[in-house]
């Protein structure tokens, strides 16, 4: 997508030292790509907003909900768990793109900013070292946020075992207060675009014409008080988990509207999963030991979920 001139000029050095800031999340992280490095450091502080040469038509970043949970699947270079059952993986199918031509460089339990693990800044460096974001960009994809911390030091997981095993705070009010579970009221759109922008004004800086697009995350609940998923076939529900239900519906939220507030597309996948939640009767979404996808992660998409997400990605690329 072909940025606005004005827009980019005016954002130019703001973007050239977010740059700098959004790709250290260690001590010492160093650039990968020689094209940034001269970019962020040339002595006549000359920043070039064109990116290298080449690239793959689409890089996708994400997490376990991108990456999938399900078998079989395999541990990459990164330590990464990685399906082959993904839905970047059913999009090159369904778009007929080699391997070359979309690159996913998603890892389970990634954040945008969260923690001692992958991070988002992370995953843009990998994609730069396969030299896969360049002129040639055209689409960029991102799934990010459910495993970040917000208003506790906790992720999701850790939340949901508190939720269920300390029965004197439960999920609501008092587990927040406690510090049990996340609290739900902190994720908003302007914390997601203030955690997420970083990163994105480093894309946007260096890979101007490629799109972006947030992708959102599937139906988990139905309502702002319960939680629900099936176990070795039998229907585990939960109708006091205020605090969690609400964080998986604000979720996506945010994310829907931080895109807007940005100017990007969204992939509505809330909507597009509508009905088939972890407890329907035909669930898109994975319990424990529980059919379709008898081994899949816990509220993460099962194949059908995976394909159904590809298709309306692959839609919105050949638009």
């Amino acid at each position: 997508m072909v940025k606005n001139n004005v827009r980019r000029v005016a954002k130019c050095l703001a973007l050239g030292l977010a740059g700098i800031l959004a790709l250290s999340s260690t001590a010492n992280a160093q650039m990968i790509n020689t094209e940034v490095d001269r970019a962020l450091f040339s002595s006549t502080d000359q920043r070039n907003s064109i990116g290298p040469e080449g690239g793959s038509k689409i890089v996708v970043f994400g997490d376990s909900q991108t990456s999938s949970t399900g078998f079989p699947k395999y541990v990459d270079e990164r330590g990464c768990q990685v399906s082959f059952d993904s839905w970047p993986r059913f999009l090159r199918e369904e778009l007929g793109l080699p391997e070359d031509q979309l690159i996913d460089v998603a890892c389970s339990g990634s954040t945008i900013n969260s923690g001692q693990g992958f991070h988002f800044s992370d995953q843009v460096r990998d994609a730069e070292a396969q030299r896969a974001l360049g002129v040639n960009t055209e689409h960029i994809f991102i799934q990010l946020g459910f495993n970040d911390h917000w208003g506790t030091p906790l992720n999701y997981t850790d939340a949901l075992a508190n939720c269920f095993l300390d029965l004197a705070v439960g999920c609501g009010d008092r587990a927040v207060t406690a510090g049990k579970v996340l609290n739900p009221g902190s994720i908003t759109k302007d914390s997601y675009v203030q955690r997420i922008k970083p990163v994105i004004d480093y894309l946007e800086y260096y890979y101007p014409e490629a799109e972006i697009t947030f992708v959102g995350y599937p139906e988990l609940v139905t309502n702002s008080h319960e939680i629900c998923f099936i176990v070795a076939g039998q229907r585990i529900s939960k109708p006091d988990a205020p605090a969690i239900a609400q964080f998986f519906l604000n979720l996506n939220t945010a994310q829907r509207e931080a895109a807007t507030e940005l100017g990007f597309d969204y992939i509505d996948v809330p909507q597009l999963t509508a009905g088939h939640g972890p407890c329907a009767a035909d669930p898109w979404v994975s319990g424990f030991f529980a059919m379709p996808d008898l081994l899949g992660g816990l509220f993460h998409t099962t194949t059908v979920g995976d394909k159904v997400i590809a298709s309306a990605i692959a839609t919105k690329v050949r638009s």
